[in-house]
């Protein structure tokens, strides 16, 4: 009981302590200023291959160097659609920006990229990706200022988290009410 009640008081700091950071506009100006490229988006175009078995991965190897290489992909897409019975699609991506809702692995690799790069194949729920950075623009502040703002009061929180941590001193008083674990016979 005693631990719920410290849990719950810590929660209770925790959200307070939170919501009364205050991140100043210039802070947000300077973040985007410092870290613009993360605030960016991309447009991209992809094959979808809606199955996941050895052979598919070979070809999904084969059609990412054929893209890389510069070859018409639209041509190799065809030809892979009509020997896998419809396997294989080429789509328009669209638009995505760092809080898109990609798994973390795609993400990373395609921010990394600039346009014109082509990325993967990933295999994402039994499903093989190869996407293609086809555009890149910046996001305006007016659109990420939210998201700025929240990153910033995390990165405040978790830096006073470690600081009370480090401040921290634990003293135990009373060693009975951490009993020895019993011992297996």
């Amino acid at each position: 009981l005693e631990i719920a009640r410290m849990n719950i008081l810590m929660e209770a700091k925790l959200s307070d302590y939170a919501q009364h950071v205050k991140i100043s506009d210039e802070q947000i100006d300077s973040e985007y200023k410092q870290n613009g490229k993360q605030y960016r988006l991309l447009r991209l175009k992809g094959i979808n291959i809606t199955a996941n078995r050895p052979d598919l991965q070979v070809l999904a190897n084969s059609l990412a160097q054929q893209w890389r290489s510069g070859q018409d992909i639209q041509k190799a897409v065809a030809k892979a659609r009509e020997e896998t019975g419809g396997a294989v699609n080429l789509l328009e991506a669209g638009w995505h920006d760092h809080r898109s809702n990609l798994p973390e692995h795609v993400r990373k690799a395609i921010f990394a990229a600039k346009p014109g790069d082509v990325t993967g194949p990933f295999t994402v729920d039994n499903q093989i990706w190869i996407l293609r950075i086809e555009e890149e623009r910046p996001q305006e502040l007016a659109a990420v200022r939210d998201a700025i703002r929240e990153q910033l009061q995390q990165k405040a929180l978790i830096e006073w988290i470690e600081t009370t941590r480090k401040s921290l001193k634990l003293k135990v008083e009373d060693p009975s009410y951490f009993p020895e674990p019993s011992r297996p016979q």
